[in-house]
């Protein structure tokens, strides 16, 4: 089986479960909708749950292929960088519903702990600016680390069961009120307005 063919599932599947949730998309509607006998899905996913897998690390993917450059990007002092990687992130998850979060977090409690861990991952990245910010006087002088560890403690809270319940928000809108919170804590007197 191609990479291709395995992107072909991928997407198939994922399409559904924007319109109906992950834990109601059937592997026969994903063959159905392929063309495709039961048995040659079932060699490459066994069950549900690793093409759920499969579909949240192409997520990331889509993610680190959009944040890469802009990390990368000399042109971009330390705050528009933050800013628009904030951004990224945010545009990603607003196709995401409350819903689907909660419908998720219920069925593939699993998978939500390697969504947090893949998170921690690409936020632990982000010490290195950070530490760039506060050499440029953008960030208060703490150390990065802490402030890395404090940003995924809050994107971690942000994202609970019990929070998005509490504020009814989806995962795009939580993001942007938690990075709110934290960076105006962060940013030095000189460049809050």
């Amino acid at each position: 089986m191609t990479n291709e063919f395995k992107e072909q599932i991928i997407t198939a599947f994922y399409e559904l479960a924007m319109q109906r949730g992950f834990a109601r998309v059937e592997m026969t509607e994903v063959c159905r909708q392929l063309n495709l006998e039961p048995e040659a899905l079932s060699q490459l996913y066994p069950d549900r749950e690793a093409l759920v897998e499969d579909c949240v690390m192409k997520f990331f993917e889509n993610i680190d292929k959009q944040i890469s450059p802009l990390l990368a990007d000399s042109q971009l002092d330390t705050l528009s960088k933050w800013n628009r990687i904030t951004t990224v992130v945010s545009k990603n998850l607003e196709q995401i519903s409350l819903e689907q979060t909660l419908e998720f977090q219920q069925h593939f409690p699993e998978l939500w702990e390697k969504v947090n861990v893949e998170r921690k991952k690409r936020i632990g990245a982000y010490e290195r600016l950070f530490a760039q910010g506060i050499r440029e006087g953008v960030f208060r002088p703490y150390p990065p680390r802490l402030i890395v560890r404090l940003y995924f403690l809050a994107l971690q809270e942000c994202s609970s069961t019990a929070w998005l319940r509490y504020d009814k928000l989806t995962l795009a809108d939580s993001l942007k009120k938690m990075q709110r919170l934290l960076l105006y804590g962060l940013l030095s007197p000189k460049l809050i307005k």
